[in-house]
């Protein structure tokens, strides 16, 4: 494809996602996991050559993730949140990489496993940590201490 369809894709996919964000704020979540769902499978089926392949799947599964979660769909959003963990770990794309662990921990948490969920929400804190993201960071220890019922060291 040329590169002018290339970026029109880009724009359209763009567009998509704030319409999904969009139901998801207005807590018409259900629609917004519809519309993640095909977006993840468009991605998935043609935008694997492209450079910014790795940036739009985790995106998608961060957010697609977050609305399953919300919806006590546990078991499909760790699925999609774990896809999303391995096209991060497998393309070196690690933007959305600790949000990913931290909804998967989430997840696990309620779901009554709590060392994977302790595991992850350590995984979690270190990348938070790493990369300076102080929001997070306190959102995460927050909830290692209501849940996990302990503190880390750093």
């Amino acid at each position: 494809p040329s590169y002018f369809t290339i970026f029109l894709l880009f724009l359209l996919l763009c567009q998509q996602t704030e319409i999904a964000a969009t139901y998801s704020m207005a807590g018409q979540r259900n629609k917004a996991i519809t519309i993640y769902d095909q977006l993840l499978s468009y991605v998935q089926r043609h935008n694997q050559r492209l450079a910014r392949y790795a940036g739009q799947l985790a995106m998608i599964a961060h957010n697609y993730s977050i609305d399953l979660g919300l919806e006590k769909r546990y078991k499909e959003a760790i699925e999609i949140a774990e896809l999303g963990r391995r096209t991060c770990v497998e393309y070196g794309h690690y933007q959305f990489l600790p949000g990913l662990l931290a909804i998967m921990a989430e997840c696990y948490y309620f779901m009554n496993e709590t060392e994977k969920s302790a595991e992850l929400y350590y995984q979690a804190h270190v990348l938070y940590k790493a990369v300076g993201d102080e929001h997070n960071l306190k959102i995460i220890d927050a909830e290692i201490k209501e849940r996990i019922k302990t503190t880390l060291p750093f």
